[in-house]
């Protein structure tokens, strides 16, 4: 093949070609249609050093000065075969690929398509950091440990022998953890029974107790009749006893009934034997006190007499204590709980019988006319009863303090209030209820006496 040894060797194509002798003899040079020309390695030094890198397949070189054949100014032609791989094309667009060290192609010389194992990734405190748009296309990592991490598209859970890819801009899931590790926490060949498996919550094992429980629920409906032991019927059971008498059954330790065993067992019982009944009770004192006595005075008892009790409370309620006399009445109008007012009684077209605080603001008399005093330990709305103080001592929802408050005459205010200042706005009532009998923060007290109408101021 022409000059391939010449043209490999200006291009960098061969190595270690002995240039130690003198002369190098090529066979098919033609140096200005001369042939057979030798190359001293002078020449030949002289030829590559005014040579350059090949820029297409054939080049012409023009020799320098000092060639022989064919003189300064010759041209060589260096035809370079097709097959012969040239270092420009190595990694290039449109070339070939190189090799590295290892004898594999570079990662960087091969298509984005391609994975590139970078080793294991931790799911859990994402390590090494992966985050989107940070890799190299293709990078690959098996997930060790799982977790869930956000990589910058939204939270994605990873498990042990998932893949993590990136695909040029974010890292994506490959779900590659789906192989059986174990069968209920083993490995090799498994072979379980019932005692292996823990119970669910729906499918569960036999147990005598879950038998009785279910059986319990059952009767003779839910099991079919078999041909030898037939469920009982009165058509059979008829059948079958209209011909038997007491003769057809022997006497057991459960012996006939005799009128004489009968009187023999009767004659040593007495009440105690015979359990009580739900109608005809037996007689005890409770019940009969019960019966006679009701400890009420609500007067809608038939037969019955009041407890001492009852009469005691009930005398105390309609008189008081000794010093006091109180009336249980019925409220007009709404009073409220722990205050003290003075009452007067209805008129006017108010409701008949009734109390109503009084009104000192009012002209009329009649309606400034006080008939004692309320303090209700509880709220009380009209209709509700009250008890009124027309005699005795009474708490004072105003406070007396002064020592000398003490034995003073009590006026009723414009709010129905106790008071030691007599009114003297003009058309308003001058009501004296008592006098104070205590004094002291929240221990005040007012003793009603004969509350009258002064006068109107």
């Amino acid at each position: 093949m022409a000059i391939s040894k010449l043209a490999q060797l200006t291009q960098g194509l061969i190595k270690n070609v002995d240039l130690t002798a003198e002369e190098l003899q090529v066979l098919s040079i033609t140096i200005g249609g001369a042939s057979g020309t030798n190359l001293t390695k002078a020449q030949l030094d002289t030829l590559i050093s005014n040579s350059h890198a090949p820029q297409s397949d054939n080049q012409n070189v023009v020799a320098g000065d000092g060639l022989s054949g064919g003189g300064s100014g010759a041209t060589v032609n260096l035809a370079v075969t097709a097959d012969v791989l040239r270092d420009a094309d190595k990694g290039a667009n449109n070339g070939v690929a190189s090799l590295d060290a290892g004898g594999k192609i570079p990662a960087a010389q091969l298509p984005s398509s391609v994975m590139e194992y970078k080793g294991t990734w931790n799911a859990s405190t994402n390590s090494p950091t992966l985050a989107d748009g940070t890799g190299d296309a293709g990078d690959v990592y098996i997930v060790s440990t799982a977790g869930s991490q956000d990589l910058g598209s939204g939270s994605i859970t990873f498990a042990v022998g998932d893949w993590v890819i990136y695909n040029g801009s974010t890292w994506e899931k490959s779900l590659n953890s789906n192989a059986v590790v174990s069968v209920n926490s083993q490995t090799g060949v498994v072979v379980l029974d019932s005692d292996d498996i823990s119970e669910g919550s729906t499918n569960l094992y036999y147990t005598d107790a879950r038998f009785d429980t279910r059986l319990a629920t059952k009767d003779t409906d839910d099991l079919t009749e078999g041909s030898t032991n037939k469920y009982y019927s009165s058509t059979l059971f008829n059948s079958d006893f209209s011909g038997k008498s007491t003769s057809d059954l022997s006497e057991g330790t459960n012996l006939y009934y005799t009128q004489a065993r009968f009187d023999s067992a009767f004659s040593a019982k007495d009440t105690d034997d015979l359990t009580e009944g739900s109608t005809n009770l037996y007689f005890t004192d409770t019940r009969a006190k019960t019966a006679a006595v009701v400890n009420s005075t609500a007067g809608s008892e038939t037969d019955q007499a009041a407890s001492v009790s009852a009469m005691k409370s009930y005398v105390s309620s309609q008189i008081g204590s000794a010093d006091d006399i109180v009336r249980t009445m019925v409220a007009g109008e709404s009073f409220a709980q722990d205050t003290a007012f003075a009452v007067r009684m209805a008129v006017n077209g108010e409701t008949s019988g009734r109390v109503y605080k009084l009104d000192i603001t009012a002209a009329d008399a009649a309606e400034a006319h006080v008939i004692g005093m309320v303090y209700p330990d509880a709220a009380k709305s009209d209709g509700d009863d009250i008890d009124v103080y027309m005699l005795g001592e009474i708490d004072s929802s105003v406070d007396f303090t002064a020592s000398q408050d003490e034995g003073k005459p009590v006026f009723i205010d414009a709010s129905g209030n106790p008071t030691l200042t007599a009114p003297s706005t003009a058309g308003h009532s001058v009501v004296q209820v008592g006098m104070v009998s205590a004094v002291g923060a929240s221990a005040s007290k007012v003793m009603v006496q004969a509350p009258r109408l002064v006068y109107i101021a």
